[in-house]
């Protein structure tokens, strides 16, 4: 993947982490009950990304310190769609 290749792993999922939960907009879809749904949703149909399995990119991003913010987000937005 050319995003990935340019940015890093850390650089694709800070982008990925924004474009989902820390940008303006929300995106409604059943796919977003949860945050996991939301990252993996995102990771695979938004950038065709592949994983080695569901939990990969959570671990990277808890890595990044980015998890706890997410899931902050993900309540403050979606908990009421």
């Amino acid at each position: 993947m050319r995003l990935l290749g340019t940015l890093g792993l850390d650089g694709f999922l800070k982008s990925v982490a924004h474009h989902t939960m820390f940008g303006d907009k929300i995106v409604r879809s059943d796919a977003y009950k949860t945050p996991e749904a939301v990252l993996n949703f995102a990771l695979t149909d938004r950038y065709r990304a592949t994983m080695s399995n569901r939990e990969e990119c959570i671990q990277e991003m808890k890595r990044l310190g980015l998890w706890k913010k997410y899931m902050d987000e993900f309540e403050k937005k979606y908990a009421a769609v």
